[in-house]
């Protein structure tokens, strides 16, 4: 059976399988966003990321911007586990007619962000791709943390977020629906490079489940499926304003924006004693089935690296 046919989540569970036996599964679950390893009184978070710009770069996107995002998906993950970031490796593969300036662009994405955190580049890699215009990136990272924060959500939990939702839509439904570029700009800056979630950090150690949604809602179900929970998202989604200003502009309605949520480097997490109250939030969790409903509907949608958006 096809890859596309299984989907990204069948495919991991498929790995887990064969390597839970040499996979460190405490404090953090073999399904977290990251792995972490003791030493000493801390915990060293660990995670790698990556992806291809066939899949994953859009045609007004540069190589740093580009690169930069990939990046961006490790950093989220390790923050979301309450790691402080340490430092970013990169291994990439471009074509040989690829010229040195278009390498340097790729790593000044990486690097962008790794100053942001106050981190450091830790080496890396480069390779053929013998595929015209084709590039890939794999980004790993590591962290510190006092204690790692696992994906492990409650029936009942408040559950908030560490930012607005929404920005990454934008740009999938432009792409996607064939949207004017340019007057879509007007309402953001296209591309765009979303801030590092560091924020969280200043609450961590108030919360007990996290993780985050680089790949949108999608992201959550996996984790609400094995957990058995549905998450109930409030009334009053805490769009961003460009993201509301969007959907006027170009009749788009909420659930549109829900399903083409796909690069929200932002940190879902509860609020056991409903104390985080400058963080919005995002709805309530209740015993279901793995499903994301607003408004009383299930919403579809999430990228999957096998699928694409899921409808």
């Amino acid at each position: 059976m096809k890859l596309s046919d299984v989907g990204e989540v069948k495919v991991i569970e498929a790995i887990l399988n064969l390597i839970r036996d040499v996979y460190p599964d405490k404090p953090l679950p073999v399904y977290d966003d990251a792995v972490a390893i003791r030493i000493s009184d801390s915990w060293v978070i660990v995670k790698i990321d990556g992806t291809s710009s066939k899949s994953s770069k859009y045609p007004w996107m540069g190589w740093s911007d580009f690169s930069y995002r990939v990046a961006l998906g490790t950093i989220s993950d390790i923050i979301s586990k309450g790691g402080k970031p340490l430092g970013l490796s990169v291994s990439i593969g471009v074509p040989k007619d690829f010229t040195i300036n278009e390498v340097l662009e790729i790593i000044k994405g990486v690097k962008e962000l790794i100053i942001k955190v106050n981190a450091k580049f830790l080496g890396g890699d480069i390779n053929t791709s013998n595929v015209k215009d084709y590039v890939w990136i794999d980004v790993s990272g590591i962290g510190i943390a006092k204690k790692p924060i696992p994906n492990i959500f409650r029936n009942g939990d408040l559950v908030r977020i560490s930012s607005c939702l929404g920005l990454s839509s934008i740009e999938a439904l432009i792409y996607y629906r064939n949207i004017d570029l340019s007057k879509a700009e007007k309402l953001v800056r296209l591309p765009y490079k979303p801030e590092p979630p560091l924020n969280f950090l200043e609450v961590c150690d108030q919360v007990t489940a996290a993780t985050d949604i680089s790949d949108g809602l999608y992201s959550l179900t996996k984790v609400l499926r094995k957990l058995r929970l549905d998450l109930v998202l409030s009334d009053d989604l805490p769009l961003c304003k460009e993201v509301i200003e969007f959907m006027d502009e170009f009749n788009v309605d909420t659930l549109d924006v829900l399903k083409y949520l796909g690069e929200e480097y932002i940190i879902v997490f509860n609020d056991p004693h409903n104390s985080l109250r400058r963080y919005p939030i995002l709805g309530e969790l209740k015993e279901g089935k793995g499903n994301v409903i607003y408004r009383g509907k299930v919403v579809r949608g999430g990228w999957d690296n096998f699928k694409g958006f899921i409808g």
